[in-house]
């Protein structure tokens, strides 16, 4: 949710300077894209919890941000940017 709402509110310049270096030199909209995708997943992580229905969208978007870490950890091997293929792959796995 932090990197989501990150990408959805800051510019390129402050994103890089926090850490998320995923976001250079990507076309603004993408970024934007990337975190309001970022965010609206966190939901059926969240939601299903807060009310006690439809828990099985728990693991389900679980899985699906799991998959998400393949391309972002490929994106990261690219760029020799370890510390955050590291974090990927550690997501990925949990």
């Amino acid at each position: 949710m932090f990197s989501g709402i990150n990408k959805a509110c800051f510019d390129e310049t402050t994103l890089v300077k926090k850490g998320q270096t995923g976001a250079e030199r990507l076309p603004k909209w993408l970024n934007k894209f990337i975190g309001f995708t970022e965010i609206l997943g966190e939901i059926p992580l969240i939601a299903p919890m807060l009310i006690n229905k439809l828990t099985i969208l728990i693991p389900i978007s679980s899985i699906c941000f799991g998959f998400i870490m393949i391309p972002a950890a490929y994106f990261h091997i690219k760029r020799k940017e370890s510390k955050n293929v590291i974090i990927n792959t550690s997501i990925l796995i949990v």
